[in-house]
Formats: structure tokens, C-alpha cells, sequence
């Protein structure tokens, strides 16, 4: 979630009751699309979509049976 996002502020989406099953990951600066400001933030779209992709793959990808 961008820090920016209008449709979500981090003070709003704390008052939504999310199940503690739902991790929210904060951008900074990111807007709903995760696009940063990158002259206010130093941070660029592509680096919100890495952080979003390696947090994903850190939290889901399990190692392959095979692989064993």
C-alpha cells in the first residue's frame, strides 16, 4: 500500500478491523498505482514492485519437493 494512496491512508485502513492474517507492506510515498515522487522520496516505481515482488516471494514461495 503507497503511503499516498488516496483511497487507503494508513490511518484510515487501521481502523478497518483487517484480519491478523493480512500484512500490510508500506510504501513510501507510493500513490494508488505505488508510483513514489522520486525527487521527494528517492524511491521509483520500479523500486516499490521489487520490494512488492521479493516480500511476496519471501512470504509464499515454499521450496519444491523436487528439489529435495
Amino acid at each position: 500500500q503507497g503511503t499516498r494512496d488516496e483511497f487507503g491512508a494508513k490511518e484510515e485502513v487501521a481502523t478497518y478491523g483487517l484480519s491478523s492474517a493480512i500484512e500490510m507492506i508500506w510504501l513510501e510515498d507510493g500513490d494508488h498505482d505505488l508510483k513514489p515522487r522520486k525527487a521527494i522520496s528517492g524511491f521509483s516505481t520500479a523500486d516499490h514492485l521489487k520490494t512488492v515482488a521479493e516480500t511476496m516471494v519471501a512470504k509464499f514461495a515454499q521450496p519444491s519437493a523436487s528439489s529435495s
